[in-house]
């Protein structure tokens, strides 16, 4: 009985990792130096005119894989428009953010209106 309760107390650990690891699309890491960034983001609140839906799960630390994004204002200048919701289900992606204190306060306040 107790192999039975240890194994399937370590298959329970096993799956909360591999989801916990899996549960954001990719981290972000805001920059503001252009050439330091992997892509260039235009953060808009019209969806129509958005690529894609990010919803941020929050922040995360300790990556090391994190794609460099430079937030930009110049819609001809970004790589990809995206739109920001608080609704997980409508979002294209999940990601998370590595350190929020890198945000301008109009960035800020459009992701977590």
């Amino acid at each position: 009985m107790n192999l039975l309760k240890n194994i399937l107390i370590i298959a329970l650990f096993s799956v909360s990792g591999a989801q916990a690891q899996s549960y954001v699309d990719f981290a972000i890491k805001p920059t503001t130096n252009g050439k330091a960034a992997d892509i260039w983001v235009r953060a808009t609140d019209n969806g129509k005119a958005a690529d894609e839906w990010w919803y941020v799960a929050g922040q995360c630390s300790g990556v090391s894989d994190a794609v460099w994004v430079r937030f930009t204002d110049n819609g001809k200048a970004a790589d990809k428009w995206v739109r920001f919701t608080n609704n997980v289900k409508a979002a294209d992606k999940i990601v998370c953010f590595t350190d929020f204190d890198e945000l301008d306060d109009d960035l800020r306040n459009s992701i977590f209106y």
